[in-house]
């Protein structure tokens, strides 16, 4: 519903990009131990522990980011921004 709302407000240059990544990859890359405190009930309504994530319904790209590099990632993701969001272009640094 959010997502649906934003995607009306912002228009053509909405994308929603949805990063697909096993749970088991996210808790081994946290850095900062949420996940182990979420699971000992430190943190209430950690997404993807106690509370569900609502995955996207129609994303516009999916990537799973433990299958991919970060420059792959990041690739992908810049090949569907609307071109005038592109950098480079007015309001977008170049190199982002």
């Amino acid at each position: 519903m959010d997502r649906e709302n934003a995607r009306s407000i912002i228009g053509d240059h909405f994308v929603l990009v949805y990063l697909n990544t096993p749970l088991d990859v996210c808790e081994s890359r946290d850095a900062k131990g949420l996940y182990a405190k979420a699971r000992r009930g430190e943190i209430p309504n950690f997404t993807g522990v106690t509370k569900v994530y609502e995955e996207p319904v129609r994303p516009d790209l999916t990537i799973d980011t433990s299958a991919c590099s970060v420059d792959e990632a990041v690739e992908m993701m810049m090949s569907k921004l609307p071109r005038k969001c592109s950098p480079g272009s007015a309001g977008v640094p170049a190199g982002v």
